[in-house]
């Protein structure tokens, strides 16, 4: 153990260390996020330390994993899970310092051949349930195992996770989502529309307390409907630059800001292939 961890001066009179950057702490022994000012992170992030990032893991999907860092005492290896510290940016920004902004993401339609992400749920039930969706670590609201596809879809388009989607039920938009054991099976479909690549399953939280749960099956990756998600999420889909200060994308020529579905829209993310009858000199866009 050192006074001030060995890189500070201790003032004696107060018994206080003044720490020379880029440490902090009352004895100097942590170091600061990011760009090291009184402002970590820009201002755009949370300045956490290794143990806490451990918790912000995430698989290269796009789920939570659950791994710790520093949790076994006096462990050699994890020596500095709370000294070295690091950003996590707010949403719309990235970076070691969260100072760059970021810009649109989209498909590029420049590549063929690609199918949006298709999951599959069929649920059957005894008696009427509630349950959750949960994506990428963000949970619905509560679901009836009645709810109409309409309804759901605006249920899963407010998880911030997911987005737009489209629902359909195979027993039709007035039967409800999960079907008595008796009954002709439903399978829920759920096309994503946001949400861009090859995505982690949709999770399914219910109310272990109750005795009569509703029985799930979730699918991907081509089994029961289920369609693997095979197009990009590209910055400035594949073509434009990104202007990082200002979070914008200037579109190559010939390409502009699309809907997510192929057409002219407003994304902003360089994802529209202008027809060639259209196309002028120059059509460098900058959104």
């Amino acid at each position: 153990m050192a006074t001030c961890s060995g890189v500070g001066v201790c003032d004696v009179s107060v018994g206080e260390c003044s720490c020379p950057q880029p440490f902090e702490g009352a004895a100097c022994e942590r170091l600061m996020c990011p760009p090291g000012t009184d402002t970590p992170c820009n201002g755009h992030g949370r300045c956490i330390t290794m143990a806490e990032l451990a918790l912000e893991a995430r698989n290269s999907l796009g789920d939570p994993l659950s791994i710790t860092y520093g949790s076994t005492p006096n462990d050699p290896r994890t020596w500095d899970f709370n000294k070295i510290q690091a950003c996590v940016c707010d949403d719309g920004f990235e970076g070691h310092d969260c100072e760059r902004r970021s810009c649109p993401r989209g498909d590029d339609p420049r590549t063929t051949g690609q199918s949006r992400e298709v999951q599959t749920i069929s649920c059957v039930y005894t008696a009427v349930a509630s349950f959750t969706l949960s994506f990428r670590g963000k949970v619905s609201t509560i679901l009836s195992s009645g709810i109409l596809a309409a309804d759901l879809q605006t249920a899963l388009a407010s998880v911030p996770t997911i987005g737009d989607v489209q629902v359909s039920y195979s027993a039709g938009p007035n039967s409800g989502a999960c079907t008595l054991a008796s009954q002709a099976a439903n399978t829920i479909s759920i096309t994503f529309i946001s949400a861009l690549g090859d995505l982690p399953l949709l999770r399914v939280n219910t109310d272990r307390n109750l005795v009569l749960l509703p029985a799930f099956m979730i699918n991907s990756d081509g089994i029961s409907g289920s369609i693997q998600g095979t197009n990009e999420n590209a910055e400035c889909s594949n073509n434009g630059l990104c202007n990082y200060d200002t979070g914008t994308c200037t579109c190559f020529n010939g390409m502009a800001s699309s809907n997510g579905l192929g057409g002219l829209g407003l994304r902003a993310d360089c994802g529209f292939l202008v027809p060639e009858m259209d196309r002028l000199a120059d059509t460098t866009e900058v959104y």
